[in-house]
């Protein structure tokens, strides 16, 4: 099951994208990757902060190095959704 959604960009073209809606199983994936109060710790300071790297966001959260890297090791290993442009 797929839907297209058109997106506009700053250029005023219209971008269709094709977008595979996820089961409830794939959904509970997802939510269980991030359902950790150390990844959402992290999620929060990386959306504020894109290039901050993994022993800068220990320091900054006052975390152990070794924790920091395991979860966003599992954060990493998460499948993004996957867009195909149509041109």
């Amino acid at each position: 099951m797929s839907d297209i959604i058109k997106l506009h960009s700053k250029r005023k073209k219209i971008v269709e994208t094709r977008i595979k809606i996820k089961t409830a199983k794939q959904l509970e994936r997802h939510f269980k990757g991030v359902a950790n109060h150390h990844r959402i710790d992290i999620l929060l300071l990386v959306s504020e902060n894109p290039n901050i790297t993994v022993d800068g966001i220990a320091e900054r959260l006052n975390k152990n190095f070794k924790t920091i890297s395991e979860h966003t090791r599992r954060l990493s290993g998460l499948n993004q959704s996957k867009m195909t442009i149509l041109r």
